[in-house]
């Protein structure tokens, strides 16, 4: 739930900043994909909400099991490009700390 809202914060942020450009900017297409990934996340937490209130009508249906299993699978996705940011940011945090050394 707390990735969740930092995700849509982040989301919500960053569309009130760049309006339109968000989706015309360079790297639009990770944009794309990271409000595809809030709004799924989003409906997988409806869904499990609803699940837990009204566990005998959702357990009989198949289809809204295979839908929260799609969806869990898709946050894997997401960590996977997180990841990559983690190593990017590992990047700039080393490069920031040698230049540092050779300031000082």
């Amino acid at each position: 739930v707390l990735f969740c809202l930092s995700f849509t914060m982040e989301l919500v942020l960053r569309l009130l900043v760049f309006r339109c450009g968000f989706f015309c900017q360079a790297g639009w297409a990770w944009n794309v994909f990271d409000l595809q990934m809030v709004i799924l996340q989003l409906v997988e937490m409806v869904f499990s909400f609803l699940r837990k209130d009204n566990d005998n009508i959702f357990s009989q249906s198949i289809g809204l099991t295979k839908i929260l299993r799609v969806l869990r699978l898709v946050r894997v996705v997401r960590l996977i490009r997180m990841l990559r940011l983690v190593r990017d940011l590992r990047l700039l945090v080393s490069s920031i700390v040698s230049s540092m050394k050779s300031l000082g």
